[in-house]
Formats: C-alpha cells, structure tokens, sequence
C-alpha cells in the first residue's frame, strides 16, 4: 500500500446529521472517499430481523428499559446482528486497504471503538 488512505471517523446518536456531514464532505473533497456505515449494512438484513420483525431478536432489536430517569431504547444484537456488524468492520478495513479513502457513519455502542482502533492500526496514524 504505497498511496496514504485517509479515513474519517463520524460517531454519533441517530439523526445529528452524520450522513449529511459525509455527504457534504463528498462533494467538496478532490479524491474520491467511499461513505459507509452502518446504517448502510443495517438495511442490508431481511425485515424480520430488524426492530419489530418475527426475528429481531436474532437480528437487530430495539429494547425499551425503566430506569430512575426514564425509559432508555437499548440496542439489542442477536447472533445474526453481531456477524453482520464484525464483517461490516471488516469489509471497511478491506476497502481501506484495497486503497480507497472513507467516510465512516457509525453509531458507537459501548467498547467499540477500541475494535476499529484494532482494525486501523495498519495505516500507522493514532485514533484518539
């Protein structure tokens, strides 16, 4: 890989404008950059396994809590969920390495950050 791929990261809740973001950065950037994310691979599975379907549980589901404060939508990833969201990393490093500069639209839960600091290590350039 002798070209420098550039990656730009966008974390954030749903609907704060990520995808404009990347959209905006698209269109004034010279090079290329590919925008991916998870909303991208999250439309790619069946209805039923997605929030209200027969199997969204093994899927993708949204799970509404009590708590003090209120009620809280936690994100629920069945086995299904989980492989999808692992090879979404992993086609982003694939596309990354194969040269193509991106744009990352994600939704950070928990530890994962850490996971895509592991992944992108091989472009030697530090994530905060």
């Amino acid at each position: 890989m002798n070209k420098k791929i550039n990656i730009i990261f966008l974390n954030g809740v749903g609907s704060v404008g990520k995808t404009s973001i990347a959209n905006a950065l698209q269109d004034i950037v010279e090079e290329p950059y590919l925008h991916i994310g998870v909303d991208h691979f999250f439309i790619m599975l069946p209805k039923k396994y997605l929030p209200g379907g027969s199997q969204a549980i093994d899927g993708v589901d949204f799970i509404t809590e009590e708590s003090e404060e209120g009620p809280i939508i936690r994100v629920h990833c069945g086995d299904v969920g989980k492989e999808l969201f692992a090879s979404m990393k992993k086609s982003m490093l694939g596309l990354a390495k194969d040269g193509f500069n991106l744009i990352i639209d994600e939704v950070i839960l928990g530890d994962e950050f850490e996971e895509y600091k592991t992944f992108f290590k091989v472009f030697n350039k530090p994530l905060p």
